[in-house]
């Protein structure tokens, strides 16, 4: 695949002040899924920027709003329906809202389908390597590294940043409450997180592009964590001109 190669960290734009009020009153929100492999759940949510200015704009407290499971067998396009319905709620609430889907090993043309059902969806391909690259060909796709997905998610929970009481009482198909199954997700995945010299987090798993064992909601939750960074560290999800008038 031809794409265009970005430092591992994205560098941050200049929040201008309209920016930075933009960001605090609008508070951004990504809706995501993963949508499973054979035998495993798919995962669909929907996190947002915390309600207030934070002190930092590049660390608010981020918010799980919804956490599910879908049943297995459930068919894509019921997901990507899904998916659609939680960015159209929250964006009609005046919520800059895009959509993030962890399209790895699920194929092109249904990556691509399910996409086409939102009006902007990230479509993250979780790599073993150590560069993100943007895909110069399909708008809003990405080759991301584990580990950056990885460091966001210790990043954001190792600072207090993840609030998950809103989906207490949640269940899935098998009456499991989401915040105690995401709870036993993170704690499993703690487990497997090495700190690197660098700053950085390494995941001891052989599998390159697995976080975990049964990990649908850590997937769905790093996916959305991760277009949520992007968008605000380059500008997408805090362009007043663009949410307050969008041109299509």
């Amino acid at each position: 695949m031809r794409g265009i190669s970005v430092p591992r960290r994205t560098p941050k734009i200049e929040l201008t002040p309209e920016q930075q009020e933009f960001l605090g009153s609008r508070r951004p929100h990504v809706a995501c899924m993963d949508v499973g492999r054979t035998g495993d759940w798919a995962g669909i949510g929907t996190i947002g920027v915390a309600d207030g200015p934070a002190p930092d704009p590049w660390r608010p407290t981020i918010v799980v709003k919804s956490l599910l499971r879908a049943p297995h067998g459930t068919k894509h396009r019921v997901l990507a329906r899904e998916m659609g319905r939680s960015q159209a709620f929250y964006a009609a609430q005046g919520h800059p809202t895009i959509c993030a889907l962890d399209a790895t090993g699920i194929g092109d043309g249904t990556a691509e389908m399910i996409a086409e059902q939102v009006p902007v969806c990230f479509q993250i391909v979780i790599t073993g390597g150590d560069k993100v690259v943007i895909d110069d060909k399909v708008p809003w796709r990405f080759r991301v590294p584990k580990r950056e997905l990885v460091d966001i998610i210790v990043r954001v929970v190792s600072d207090g940043r993840l609030d998950i009481t809103g989906i207490a009482g949640h269940a899935d198909p098998n009456g499991q409450d989401m915040k105690h199954e995401l709870e036993q997700e993170l704690e499993a995945f703690s487990r497997l997180v090495t700190p690197r010299p660098d700053g950085s987090s390494k995941v001891e798993i052989g599998n390159d592009t697995a976080l975990a064992g049964h990990d649908d909601l850590v997937l769905t939750l790093a996916v959305g964590l991760w277009a949520l960074d992007y968008g605000i560290r380059t500008g997408v999800l805090v362009d007043p001109e663009q949410w307050m008038h969008p041109t299509n």
